[in-house]
């Protein structure tokens, strides 16, 4: 396997093993209180309360308020890009949020639309290609303190079941596991290891798990 997936590996393994909780799915529209509290948690507080955020709808995400800090939090929907369906409440730094936001709200708003997985994939690619939504080119920082979700009440507003722990993605332009000396699968056993990520759509990351 190539090392570059090693966390989705994971992921989908985790998913399967946790499938009769597996009650989530990415088109489905939380309560609109639920949705905020469940994104701006995903950061911590004193960066969450400040953010702007995000919350989806049957049309795709539309803005729940404007923040201070540069920060956007929403809950990210795009797992099914990938082959599996996980809520991922994301706070993406100022630089995230000018760069890939973009392309979750549009991966979102073609989805509601009623394109396919492939065509969205392949849409949002070009998009970066020709520069109408832009990659990152700097060191940055999403949060992801809840982790990927794979059951939540949304009546109690309990999560019930991860995919994969919480975690800080680091935003990381060109890394490779040699980088980090973390050639091979090794990672994926050792918690303490990081991992490297390739989005669908091409973000590159380095993940570090949060105790």
């Amino acid at each position: 396997m190539h090392p570059l997936r090693s966390i989705l590996a994971l992921v989908v393994t985790l998913a399967a093993s946790a499938s009769a909780h597996a009650q989530v799915n990415v088109a489905t529209v939380l309560p609109r209180d639920r949705e905020i509290e469940l994104a701006i948690t995903a950061a911590p507080p004193d960066v969450g309360r400040k953010a702007t955020v995000y919350v989806f709808t049957s049309q795709g995400y539309e803005k729940a308020r404007d923040g201070e800090n540069g920060f956007t939090c929403l809950v990210n929907r795009d797992s099914e890009l990938e082959g599996y369906h996980v809520l991922k409440p994301t706070c993406w730094d100022a630089h995230g949020s000018r760069t890939i936001v973009p392309a979750i709200l549009e991966i979102a708003k073609r989805r509601a639309a009623g394109q396919s997985v492939a065509d969205v994939t392949a849409g949002i690619r070009l998009l970066i290609k020709d520069g109408t939504v832009k990659p990152f080119d700097k060191v940055g920082v999403a949060y992801m303190l809840q982790g990927d979700v794979t059951d939540y009440d949304a009546s109690t507003g309990s999560i019930l079941k991860r995919a994969f722990p919480p975690h800080i993605m680091i935003y990381a332009p060109g890394i490779t596991p040699n980088d980090v000396g973390m050639a091979g699968s090794a990672a994926s056993r050792d918690v303490r290891a990081p991992l490297i990520y390739e989005s669908a759509t091409g973000y590159r990351y380095l993940v570090v798990r949060v105790p």
